[in-house]
């Protein structure tokens, strides 16, 4: 009988494990519920989420570097004037870039928003401190423009905090439910960009064109 022969159980052996070793790989890759086919099929979505996050965080810093470009020259040739309110409004741009480049690069832009602090911000309160007064408003509108420089300083102190706190994580405000992926440090942006908004939205109420 050749079934008793060793030999014969020998290459038997043999042809079985070359099948498995075949059938192994086929059937793993078509089995939709295998652990090992669901981490193939899900493996490029990872990757394609991971390298979206990396193209916004790119895409917001080189919008930030555009705009800062952009109003650095108008900024530079009327530099040792007295600030205007085209002033207030580049300078407002580039506050509002900044905020979107925290939000999508959380604490890798710590060293973007302490220079921007000095370079934008600051200039921005002390511009819009000195353009109030002359919007040409009246009663409490007049006021309420020169209380939005006073507004902003308290939230360029709020800003200061939470940067040097590095306060980038995600954050949810306790009040509003709001949710911040560059945490406190875009919330307190955030309140730098309502500032200049309300601030623009007075001046729009003026008919005075000097400023």
């Amino acid at each position: 009988d050749p079934r008793r022969d060793p030999q014969h159980r020998t290459m038997c052996r043999w042809s079985h494990a070359c099948l498995a070793v075949v059938a192994l790989p086929v059937l793993l890759l078509g089995c939709p519920g295998h652990a090992w086919s669901r981490a193939v099929t899900r493996a490029p979505a990872r990757r394609l989420g991971v390298v979206q996050a990396r193209d916004e965080a790119v895409s917001s810093r080189r919008s930030f570097l555009a705009t800062s470009a952009a109003v650095a020259v108008p900024l530079a040739a009327v530099a040792g004037d007295a600030p205007t309110l085209q002033t207030v409004k580049d300078l407002g741009g580039k506050a509002k870039a900044l905020r979107r480049l925290v939000r999508n690069t959380q604490g890798k832009a710590r060293q973007e928003v302490i220079q921007a602090t000095e370079d934008v911000l600051v200039p921005l309160q002390a511009a819009m401190a000195e353009v109030a007064p002359k919007l040409g408003l009246d009663g409490d509108l007049k006021q309420q423009a020169e209380t939005q420089p006073l507004l902003l300083k308290g939230h360029l102190m709020e800003l200061k905090e939470a940067v040097d706190n590095d306060q980038f994580s995600e954050y949810t405000s306790k009040r509003t439910k709001d949710s911040y992926p560059g945490g406190k440090v875009e919330r307190e942006l955030e309140e730098v960009e309502e500032t200049i908004d309300e601030f623009l939205r007075l001046a729009k109420l003026s008919d005075f064109r000097g400023v």
